[in-house]
């Protein structure tokens, strides 16, 4: 799986280990590839295969691909969870951060499946992509960001019309506001952090933050042969966030 280095990838990871699956964990960063893996090794007792660099780069896809070609021939279940977010409109984004989220979140899933496609199990295979809340409803002052989960969310669906017939199953999660270590760099970068905290749990009817493990078990669902007439499909976990 992509994006697993830390937050809501790092979670997924360690769940389906858990659970009994074999994982692949990819990062940017080396450092955080090892991290994760050494967190699943001391869940499991087993370190899984790790593959870093950078997600927009069809280099990384190759490696991906020559990775999971070398420890299971064949992949049941594919997760994309890498991104990177930012918090400015559109008049002001500056157009190389306008693109460096685009590539890293939109081109960024694209690759990986492009790459890993012809692994992929028929029948019974499943993509799920983590999307964002930002996809369905605006979230002020995220231009970059709801444009390439919109882009996620529109590939995904078209994805699962495409691979149908060969009984691969494509599925998005959208999670609202989820207390990782990108959302707490999020709050840190503003100008009154407590105060950003506080709005941002407010946008949430059930009034706190989600848990990465909460996204990670609707992934493990949509992973699932429990799942098994589920494609093309939104899974909100948002805590009301979509409601409002």
């Amino acid at each position: 799986m992509t994006g697993a280095g830390s937050g809501i990838g790092q979670a997924i990871a360690r769940l389906f280990a858990i659970e009994g699956a074999l994982v692949l964990v990819h990062s940017r960063s080396p450092g955080h590839a090892e991290e994760t893996a050494a967190e699943v090794e001391r869940a499991v007792g087993t370190r899984p295969a790790v593959v870093s660099g950078p997600i927009e780069d069809p280099q990384t896809s190759e490696q991906l691909a020559a990775a999971v070609a070398a420890a299971f021939q064949t992949l049941d279940v594919l997760v994309l969870s890498a991104g990177i977010d930012d918090f400015q409109p559109v008049d002001v984004v500056p157009l190389e951060v306008w693109d460096r989220v685009i590539a890293t979140n939109l081109r960024g899933a694209f690759l990986p499946c492009r790459a890993l496609l012809p692994m992929i199990r028929r029948p019974g295979g499943s993509i799920v992509h983590i999307c964002s809340a930002s996809a369905l409803v605006g979230s002020p002052g995220m231009s970059a960001y709801s444009a390439s989960k919109g882009g996620m969310l529109s590939l995904a669906r078209e994805m699962a019309v495409d691979y149908a017939a060969e009984g691969i199953r494509v599925n998005v999660i959208c999670p609202g506001s989820i207390d990782t270590p990108m959302l707490r760099a999020g709050f840190a970068a503003a100008s009154e952090p407590a105060a950003a905290e506080r709005a941002c749990i407010a946008l949430h009817p059930l009034g706190r933050l989600g848990t990465a493990n909460e996204v990670a078990y609707g992934a493990l669902y949509l992973a699932s042969d429990e799942a098994s007439f589920v494609t093309g499909a939104s899974l909100v976990i948002d805590g009301g966030y979509t409601a409002i």
